[in-house]
């Protein structure tokens, strides 16, 4: 299982086809954010069409995760899920998964790529 370290209040994820070039709309495949609008890598998925700007996911409750419904690009397709099982199934039939991985970067956010270097060298501002 994967493991993560995200902020309970506000922040977002973005999944990316490789570990560099985050501010590059063309890199990002996926992209959430819960708590409040306008996160770190907003902008980038707003700009390759897979997110709405200012749109988030409300936080949930204290032992809950968000889950995907596993069709869409907003966050109405996103549940919270009371009993998450990291790394398994969500328990619908969507094939959805409960996963993650990641580092803190230099600008507070959170990048998800395959490498080890998460420093963004100043992208995302």
């Amino acid at each position: 299982p994967a493991s993560l370290q995200a902020p309970n209040d506000a922040g977002g994820l973005g999944l990316y086809i490789n570990n560099s070039g985050f501010a590059n709309p063309d890199l990002i495949r996926d992209f959430v954010q819960w708590g409040a609008a306008g996160n770190v890598r907003e902008s980038v998925a707003v700009a390759a069409g897979i997110w709405t700007a200012g749109d988030f996911i409300p936080n949930v409750s204290v032992g809950s995760s968000i889950a995907y419904d596993g069709t869409g690009e907003s966050s109405t397709d996103w549940y919270e899920d009371s009993s998450p099982t990291l790394g398994g199934p969500n328990g619908d039939s969507s094939g959805s998964y409960n996963t993650g991985t990641g580092n803190q970067n230099n600008d507070g956010g959170y990048d998800y790529g395959s490498g080890d270097d998460q420093s963004d060298n100043g992208y995302g501002n």
